[in-house]
């Protein structure tokens, strides 16, 4: 028998890495051929899963986060000249935590990142964008990078919400000119427009700090934000598939050249050669899972991506998840087994401090 391990991360709770580590530690005691690969599809553990996987390295760079404190965010180069990083590295919404300020949050950092990786001279950039922290359509991160926001008396302004109310103009002449050498792609899955109703600051405002009066005063801002865009450079991404992904770090991102975005599973697994590695291996059965199966899997989440995979190549695959949450069962056709860690005898908080332990007992118990 031949086991083929592709889980995602459980936020808050074990990485895919330890995921896998108790796959191995189970089947090695069975005398059961594994094959491992913790993996991600754009957000938390990206970086680990291509930089690891790849045999890459890490560096570290000084950037500012949402807030204003000094931090250092991590992210990756590969052996090609390839940067992979998450913009959570340097704007997530962990940075934010309990202090929310959603008007003076900015995606400096982001930006500061992406320079980092300038100067490292790489050749092209991967980026994951979920899990920010910020409502400021990417402002901080074109700043970072040397576009100028200016007033109506032509002062730079911060690139925060609560300056950018005042924003009348913008200047990209001193934008980074080195942005035009390299390829820049982006890993979302979030489709979401800049503006309205669907917009960055209605549908992920709120987990950012932000009211329900605050929701149409921030779309305003994004909104003359995206104007005085379309008139500086012709061109409106405001309506454009992912443009409020991360506070509109998406829309941002689309001001620069050679810029594409792509679902985040399809990166990953594309430049890990996943399914030619699990057909090669041929296994018995795939297991894959995350923190919890809802009905988000179904959107481009990494199990259900990993189940359509082995489905397609004739294996059969599982899903263990942390929990279940609303609309799971709509995942369950694309699975020969669905398991959870949680159960009625134990509460939440002992099943995300204690998911190694279960996921050991589930797996012995398959």
């Amino acid at each position: 028998m031949k086991i083929f391990a592709a889980p995602d991360s459980f936020k808050g709770s074990i990485t895919a890495q330890e995921f896998c580590a108790v796959v191995k530690k189970v089947y090695d005691e069975k005398n059961i051929e594994t094959m491992l690969f913790p993996m991600a599809d754009g957000g938390e553990g990206t970086i680990e899963a291509i930089t690891d996987g790849l045999g890459g390295r890490y560096v570290y760079a000084d950037v500012t986060a949402p807030l204003g404190e000094k931090i250092s965010a991590k992210y990756g180069i590969l052996s090609d000249g390839t940067a992979v990083m998450e913009m959570s590295q340097a704007s997530g919404i962990g940075y934010v935590k309990g202090r929310e300020n959603i008007f003076r949050a900015s995606t400096i950092g982001t930006g500061q990142m992406l320079y980092s990786a300038l100067e490292s001279g790489v050749k092209k950039i991967i980026i994951g964008i979920g899990g920010s922290g910020t409502n400021d359509g990417g402002a901080g991160a074109l700043y970072a990078l040397g576009v100028k926001f200016l007033d109506g008396e032509n002062n730079q302004l911060f690139p925060c919400p609560e300056e950018l109310a005042k924003l009348k103009s913008v200047d990209l002449s001193c934008l980074d000119k080195r942005l035009e050498n390299i390829e820049i792609i982006v890993a979302s899955d979030v489709k979401n427009p800049l503006c309205g109703v669907n917009g960055a600051s209605y549908v992920f405002g709120k987990q950012k700090g932000a009211t329900e009066e605050d929701k149409p005063v921030l779309d305003a801002i994004l909104k003359n934000m995206a104007e005085i865009f379309a008139q500086e450079t012709g061109v409106d991404h405001s309506e454009d598939e992912g443009a409020g992904a991360a506070g509109g770090l998406g829309f941002a991102l689309m001001q620069l050249p050679n810029v594409t975005f792509r679902p985040g599973f399809e990166v990953i697994a594309e430049i890990l050669d996943i399914e030619n590695k699990m057909r090669d291996f041929a296994p018995d059965l795939v297991i894959t899972g995350e923190g919890q199966l809802n009905f988000q899997s179904e959107m481009g989440k990494l199990p259900v991506e990993i189940a359509k995979m082995a489905r397609r190549n004739g294996f059969k695959c599982i899903a263990i998840a942390g929990a279940f949450g609303e609309g799971w069962e709509n995942c369950e056709k694309y699975f020969d087994g669905v398991y959870q860690l949680m159960n009625e005898n134990i509460t939440a908080e002992y099943s995300i401090n204690h998911a190694a332990e279960l996921l050991e007992q589930k797996l012995n118990t398959l």
